[in-house]
């Protein structure tokens, strides 16, 4: 019964072991670590590839930055090569300066008359080559530029008969001389890097697998076989915990009693033992451990009350509060027990064993008063607690008093107290005993 619960795991399980043997059987005959080496080349190719591009922005940064800077210097009629957003042309085009503006950047925007005989508004962006090697121009300083010519970046004109000659000029020098362009791939950095990616492409393209025409069917198989083996693995490993819990807990139990003497070698209880077997509780062995020290055996009636509470209470609430304080006696016999309860914290710890080990101050006066004889609405007016809440940890207390005197191995005077300290406290309305 109480592994009916993991039958969907179980079946879950099955489910998942059927498919991934069908997947298996599907895969039979294929090599896996060819596969495996094919993969780490193509995610090196990518890797190089993204490290080649983020060299070619590099690159391209700094020939802008270059060019932004020569472009303030330079006159109309100097020849550049246009290519970017605002001159969106296949491959570089050659065009002369006309004239500059004050444009929307630090920049100025550039009026450009190309080879074709068109005019184009550009920024700086936009050129990818000023070639400073080459003689201006002169005839532009007489060239009008057209006033239908929108000047904003990206606008566009087809030239007139004016510019036509100069266009031709243009076309002329283009013809007779090479207008190399200061670009990325002629850097040595980037060149270095292009070489090195041709080199991996070269490998990939070699590899036995890139003839197979279902490589990329293969690959997705392999992912997802790994995956349902990942998760198979991760099911199994949580249904043999779950299926072993009660066991594991029940060893960890019998490792921590071990450690207290609570068990001899031939797993039977010990005294001490059965002084904990006799206790109904939250932590039975912490209640044994207590009351087997001999530190509450001198304490008078309401005083043990009071330490009962201390031992059994849970204070779940920081703004509680009494004017009751616990006495002395109590206080000094509770803090007898810490080092007590120390070990046991560690050793539940190293067991992994989680039971609640309480030792409360703060609230125990009320307990002391009321064994004391004080009247219910003086205790109530006294505390923060409701009633409801003072009733149930004055019966706590009692029901942890009254198996007392029914444990055996401990002190006879610690039975009298108990029965003496119920007699105190068993009253109305901690006995529900009605008027």
């Amino acid at each position: 019964m109480s592994t009916l619960n993991l039958h969907p795991q179980r079946v879950a399980i099955a489910d998942l072991e059927t498919q991934l043997h069908r997947m298996q059987t599907q895969s039979v005959g294929v090599d896996w670590g060819l596969l495996d080496s094919y993969e780490t080349i193509y995610y090196q190719l990518k890797e190089e590839k993204r490290h080649l591009k983020s060299l070619q922005q590099k690159a391209d940064l700094a020939v802008s930055s270059e060019l932004t800077i020569a472009l303030k210097f330079a006159v109309a009629g100097s020849i550049l090569s246009l290519k970017g957003k605002n001159a969106p042309f296949q491959s570089p085009m050659p065009a002369v300066l006309v004239a500059k503006f004050s444009g929307s950047g630090q920049a100025p925007s550039l009026i450009c008359l190309t080879h074709t005989n068109r005019w184009h508004v550009i920024t700086a962006n936009d050129v990818v080559a000023l070639h400073g090697d080459l003689p201006r121009i002169a005839t532009v300083d007489h060239l009008t530029v057209p006033p239908e010519l929108t000047l904003k970046p990206g606008c566009h004109k087809s030239g007139q008969e004016e510019s036509l000659v100069i266009s031709q000029q243009l076309n002329a020098i283009a013809d007779r001389q090479v207008l190399t362009v200061s670009r990325r791939d002629l850097t040595a950095e980037v060149q270095k890097q292009r070489e090195q990616v041709m080199t991996i492409e070269e490998q990939l393209l070699s590899h036995p697998v890139h003839q197979w025409s279902d490589r990329v069917g293969l690959c997705k198989r392999r992912k997802r076989i790994t995956a349902m083996e990942e998760e198979l693995h991760d099911r199994q490993t949580k249904l043999d915990q779950y299926a072993h819990r009660h066991w594991h807990e029940f060893q960890q139990l019998i490792k921590l009693l071990t450690h207290f003497d609570c068990l001899n070698p031939q797993m039977k209880p010990t005294q001490l033992g059965e002084v904990a077997a006799a206790i109904r509780g939250d932590n039975e062995l912490w209640l044994g451990l207590a009351l087997a020290s001999g530190q509450l055996d001198r304490l008078a009636p309401h005083h043990l009350a009071s330490a009962a509470a201390a031992l059994t209470t849970e204070v779940s609430r920081p703004d509680l509060w009494t004017n009751y304080h616990a006495s002395e006696e109590v206080e000094t016999a509770l803090h007898r027990l810490r080092t007590l309860r120390q070990q046991l914290f560690q050793q539940q710890r190293r067991c992994q064993v989680s039971l609640p080990i309480w030792l409360e101050y703060d609230l125990i006066g009320v307990v002391e008063q009321w064994a004391l004889g004080i009247e219910w609405s003086m205790l109530c007016a006294n505390t923060s607690l409701d009633e409801g809440d003072l009733v149930r940890i004055l019966r706590r207390t009692v029901d942890f008093l009254s198996q007392i005197p029914h444990i055996p191995h401990i002190s006879i005077t610690l039975h009298h107290s108990a029965r003496q300290a119920i007699q105190l406290m068993d009253r109305f309305p901690v006995n529900e005993i009605v008027d």
